[in-house]
């Protein structure tokens, strides 16, 4: 038997893919909770417990735990064991990959932090995975505190690194990464998007699981309120990342939201409530918790402080690169957030500035998928490597222009050269 394994160690999901090495076919892929999260939503929470050993190690040993239990559920499909495994490739930000390695986080605090960009190339068993006797752990390799392996095996995904057009690449998570470029230069990014996009830091925010509210859309027998789609089928308990940019559009569309991202009192939708205005989004006798599913000025609050905080991060690689929004020609989004994101509703809302010329992909995964491609081929191992080694990094928390351009998109849509078919109506900003 000659088995593989791909992983994705995100801050929030591990998932991993079981991968016949003989002809590459993939099949199955599993993912569960990381762990870790017990410890912390955010990567700067996790390096914060990472001070002493004790709590190192447990960061360490909660990774572990978590991809082995994706390995065991995909071993159990296949039915084979997993001293089958003979290789396995994982990809994660600088931060993940620091944990699972056991390695002392803490210097990633530091702003000016040297990263090594060479990838990892570990014994399985001297990491604690219990795999064939000598199968090995290749890491992809990080660019920077923030900027790690996740993004490189998107960049691979995409095929950015091997295009002459600029492309842009968006991947919004827990953290979210920015890289823009083509076959001779990338500069990549991180901002602290937070997990608004993922469903969570609201009021009733859910991950995407059953009886979340998905999508959301102006209900055509009426002006004002709105028809919701639920995972699974049956009433909302919550609401998830994509259905929370469908409820803010929706709210911007109807009037109940200005473009400061300030609920309005007069509308019908919004009313009083313990924590100041919210907007009624399903009614206590449409929902499968027996009370009303609002969303309040803090959830709008920090919806606006994330989506300012992912424009505001491409805004400065474009004034660092000296383009315009019609100079892009690609756009690829990564994560769950470009799979499920209804993008027409990130442009008007100002998530994502308008790219005219460009072609925009949902490439889904693609940290999986650049593991994936790193696992069964030495070319692509080569390709993350240059990648990694050529790519620029901005640093946005000492970054003057990152401010400027955080304050401008915390209108929406955001600053009117970002968004130039949009830049004529009402709540664009000069």
């Amino acid at each position: 038997p000659l088995y593989g394994v791909a992983v994705d160690l995100g801050t929030t999901t591990v998932v991993g893919s079981l991968v016949d090495l003989s002809t590459g076919q993939i099949i199955d892929t599993k993912s569960t909770l990381n762990k870790q999260i017990t410890y912390g939503e955010e990567l700067i929470t996790r390096i914060g417990y990472a001070r002493s050993p004790e709590h190192l190690a447990q960061l360490h040993g909660a990774a572990l735990e978590s991809i082995d239990m994706v390995i065991t559920a995909l071993v159990q499909f296949a039915g084979i064991s997993k001293t089958d495994i003979m290789d396995m490739c994982i990809a994660g930000n600088t931060v993940m990959h620091h944990l699972f390695c056991g390695i002392d986080p803490r210097y990633l605090e530091m702003v000016n932090a040297g990263v090594s960009r060479a990838p990892t190339v570990t014994r399985a068993d001297e990491l604690g995975l219990a795999l064939h006797a000598g199968a090995c752990v290749y890491g992809l390799p990080n660019v920077s505190r923030f900027v790690g392996g996740d993004a490189v095996g998107d960049v691979i995904a995409a095929g950015m690194h091997g295009s002459d057009e600029v492309s842009l690449l968006v991947d919004l998570g827990t953290n979210g990464e920015i890289v823009i470029g083509d076959r001779d230069w990338l500069v990549s990014a991180s901002c602290a998007s937070g997990p608004a996009f993922e469903g969570a830091g609201t009021k009733f925010g859910l991950r995407a699981m059953k009886g979340a509210i998905e999508h959301v859309r102006l209900d055509p027998a009426s002006s004002v309120s709105c028809a919701v789609t639920v995972i699974g089928g049956g009433l909302p308990r919550g609401i998830c990342g994509s259905g929370i940019i469908d409820a803010v559009a929706v709210m911007v569309q109807t009037g109940a939201l200005d473009f400061a991202g300030k609920l309005r009192s007069d509308h019908p939708q919004v009313r009083p409530g313990e924590e100041g205005l919210e907007y009624v989004l399903v009614p206590a006798d449409r929902t499968a918790i027996g009370r009303d599913i609002v969303i309040t000025q803090h959830d709008v609050d920090y919806f606006m402080d994330s989506k300012a905080a992912a424009c505001g991060a491409i805004g400065v690689l474009l004034n660092k690169c000296k383009l315009a929004v019609q100079d892009v020609r690609h756009v690829y989004l990564a994560g769950a957030f470009g799979m499920y994101a209804d993008t027409g509703n990130a442009t008007r809302l100002g998530i994502l500035p308008e790219f005219p010329n460009a072609t925009i992909r949902q490439i889904g995964n693609g940290s999986l998928s650049g593991a994936y491609a790193a696992l069964v081929s030495r070319a692509h191992r080569a390709a993350a490597e240059d990648v990694a080694e050529k790519m620029a990094y901005i640093d946005l928390m000492v970054d003057t222009d990152f401010y400027e351009e955080y304050l401008a998109a915390l209108y929406i849509p955001g600053k009117r050269e970002l968004f130039p078919a949009l830049s004529g109506r009402k709540g664009a900003v000069p």
